[in-house]
């Protein structure tokens, strides 16, 4: 558990002389959340339509602190300037040729966990 501290004491005997008792101790620190399984939906979008960054398996933190995500989008390849609480890509930015991606980043009380990333949708024209 989480800053519990284990003290681990070794001494040697033959039965009639003992040597001097050795420690040591470790302090359990943090482990921060596993990476979320994360995929971008529609896998065909077309122009116009509202991408979702869907997280399909979420992220476990191992001392059952609760876990927050934040959302990266990218688009041909470059990171946009865009809400990291949103998981959504409104339709209205989305256009015909483009190539977006998004990447979850889970975290806990004392920092960022692994990355989720999704698979890249290339967006179609609409007919």
């Amino acid at each position: 558990m989480r800053g519990n501290k284990y003290t681990c004491a070794v001494f040697s005997s033959d039965g009639e002389l003992s040597s001097e008792v050795a420690e040591t101790s470790v302090t359990v620190k943090n482990r921060r959340p596993a990476a979320p399984i994360v995929r971008l939906e529609p896998a065909y979008p077309f122009e116009g339509d509202e991408l979702q960054c869907k997280i399909v398996k979420p992220s476990v933190d191992i001392e059952g602190d609760e876990v927050k995500y934040k959302f990266f989008w990218y688009k041909n390849g470059q990171m946009l300037n865009f809400a990291t609480t949103s998981a959504s890509m409104p339709g209205r930015l989305v256009k015909r040729g483009e190539i977006y991606s998004c990447e979850v980043v889970p975290y806990d009380f004392d920092g960022d966990g692994e990355r989720g990333y999704s698979n890249s949708v290339i967006i179609l024209e609409r007919k």
